[in-house]
């Protein structure tokens, strides 16, 4: 639910805090007598909302596990009426699109409550060919997972493509990540660890196996990613062996003939591990993650990015901390890169009345920190070269 922002830090933690105090709901109608939930806030998450302990259940068979859970299948057609220049046939440049003005997507998608998840995601950019030509196989881009929670020791394991989200951020969030919006007080940073992936981002996920391992008290999260993605290449060295890339990563698009000779060139091989320690209101993590490129990292310098990453390998390590103190959630984040640059988040989120709510955010990043997979909060989508203090309130004069 936090990660939908559809309520604040402070109050899942009374959500929880309710059912530690009661045991556990038997109706969803309790939430009104949760402290500070208001009706208007029960409106908006009672269609996300439910009680029932199948979904949790771990003594079920096997055969209801796999067969009688939730089967979904979504297929989606897209197409602008309008014809762009690219699709011009009388185009012969690299710069003309190739396929059909069609956008395909295609999921399938089998669950059994947050027990069990696998499924496939295909998805074709407008201008992408599709079963022709450079797209044999059909979708220009595939997607597929497999993900167990367990009551075991083996808490969770997620093999295909996967999400992971360490801290605040700092150094590891893939998947949505709020930043400074309209909703003020959406600035902690609060999810599982450990996510299957089913969007359509071609860069922005993990792609081989993970396992989350631990106790009530502490738990590890380990994970190892390889895969093949886009890059520009600069330049081929033939005497050492060795490739030069300018750029990395691209937009998912190929459409044309110089965009697919930026296919997947290059391979990126992510390991890491995020360990945590939970006490009764507070929580303490320990995050590290490396990442080895199958080429050099070489970017064309200019004053914007000349702290920006260049080599062959990069490697990050963070601690965090989270600490509930009744009706204030303080939550902050230290990250290191191995190039001597560090990133700090420091923040709040606290209930000063029944009708008013504010959150205090102090964060110091600098120029030289560098990490691929940070989303942290901050006026840039990386977490360099920023230093400020952030603050918001949210004040409910009346009941609507």
């Amino acid at each position: 639910m936090l990660e939908t922002n559809l309520i604040t830090p402070l109050q899942a933690n009374a959500i929880i805090s309710y059912r530690k105090q009661f045991g556990n709901y038997i109706s969803i109608y309790e939430l009104e007598a949760v402290p500070g939930l208001d009706v208007q806030t029960i409106y908006t998450i009672l269609p996300f909302v439910f009680v029932n302990a199948d979904a949790t259940d771990y003594h079920i068979s096997n055969h209801q596990l796999l067969f009688d859970g939730t089967n979904q299948l979504l297929l989606r057609e897209q197409m602008t009426i309008e014809t762009p220049s690219g699709f011009n046939l009388s185009d012969s440049t690299a710069s003309h699109y190739l396929g059909s003005k069609q956008n395909l997507y295609a999921r399938f998608k089998y669950s059994f409550g947050n027990r069990i998840s696998y499924g496939i995601t295909g998805q074709k950019d407008a201008g992408e060919e599709f079963f022709k030509g450079t797209q044999q196989s059909g979708f220009d881009f595939y997607s597929a997972h497999f993900f167990l929670k367990t009551n075991s020791f083996l808490k969770a394991i997620s093999l295909g493509d996967y999400e992971i989200k360490f801290g605040q951020g700092l150094i590891a969030w893939s998947g949505f990540g709020s930043s400074k919006s309209s909703q003020v007080l959406m600035v902690e940073k609060t999810g599982r660890t450990l996510k299957p992936y089913t969007s359509t981002n071609e860069y922005t996920f993990f792609r081989g196996a993970a396992a989350v391992l631990g106790t009530q008290k502490f738990d590890i999260t380990i994970f190892g990613s390889s895969k093949m993605i886009d890059a520009n290449i600069s330049s081929v060295d033939t005497l050492n062996e060795e490739t030069i890339v300018s750029s990395f990563g691209g937009d998912g698009y190929h459409r044309t003939l110089s965009e697919l000779d930026n296919r997947k060139v290059i391979r990126q091989t992510t390991t890491g591990a995020n360990a945590q320690v939970h006490f009764n209101n507070f929580n303490l993590g320990v995050s590290g993650i490396k990442t080895v490129f199958g080429a050099d990292i070489q970017k064309t310098i200019y004053p914007y990015n000349q702290f920006d990453f260049s080599g062959k390998q990069l490697s990050d390590a963070s601690i965090d901390a989270k600490w509930n103190l009744k009706n204030i959630s303080m939550f902050s984040e230290f990250a290191l890169s191995d190039n001597g640059g560090h990133a700090l988040l420091a923040g709040a989120v606290a209930s000063l009345d029944a009708h008013v709510d504010a959150c205090f955010v102090y964060r110091d990043y600098q120029k030289n920190f560098q990490s691929l997979f940070a989303n942290a909060f901050g006026e840039s989508s990386t977490p360099n070269n920023e230093k400020g203090f952030y603050t918001g309130v949210c004040i409910k004069p009346v009941s609507r």
